[in-house]
């Protein structure tokens, strides 16, 4: 598939590149390897970074739940794209729209968890959402390289993901709920 063509010279992902290699040769295009690999990654991370601007604004307009599972879901859509094709544009592309889909979860799964949080212990819950967060990418790691290993094919890595993605989507939509106050307010208890 299109992965394939990151192997290629141009783009830095051919080893090593000594005076005794046979890829010696990409040794003159290392000055192009961030461009390469940079144009990619800014390919998510400029909508990522400049969408939550207004996403996370969105998101206290008209709520963080709605937000959150489509996030997901255009997030795994984004990298269920990647390898179905090549090119430069395409992956540009496809970065994008995983971009958007982290702009659109990744701010508003914080405030969630914020919106219901006694002030108290807000900070703590913020904490160890933020702890199971990064568990969750490290054991997403471990998936995606037995996924790879087991598939025998990078391809089989970004299906893992995509279709992790697409589950998470799927179990925040259906057991998930609105959390912001004024669209769903905390029920009043009256002490004695």
């Amino acid at each position: 598939l299109g992965l394939r063509r990151l192997r290629q010279p141009g783009l830095c992902f051919t080893g090593s590149a000594t005076p005794q290699s046979k890829n010696f040769r990409a040794r003159r295009t290392r000055r192009r390897c961030g461009l390469g690999y940079g144009r990619y990654r800014g390919g998510e991370y400029v909508p990522w970074g400049g969408a939550q601007f207004f996403t996370g604004r969105l998101s206290d307009r008209i709520g963080r739940h709605g937000l959150n599972v489509a996030g997901m879901w255009l997030c795994g859509a984004g990298v269920a794209l990647l390898p179905m094709g090549h090119g430069a544009w395409w992956w540009s592309t496809s970065a994008a729209v995983a971009g958007l889909g982290m702009a659109m979860l990744y701010p508003n799964l914080s405030a969630a968890v914020a919106d219901i949080a006694h002030p108290t212990w807000r900070a703590s819950a913020i904490g160890l959402y933020r702890f199971w967060r990064d568990l969750g990418y490290g054991l997403g790691a471990l998936g995606l390289g037995a996924a790879a290993a087991l598939g025998g094919r990078i391809e089989t890595a970004f299906s893992f993901v995509a279709v992790a993605m697409f589950l998470s989507g799927a179990v925040l939509w259906r057991w998930g709920e609105e959390t912001h106050p004024r669209l769903n307010p905390a029920p009043v208890v009256l002490e004695d």
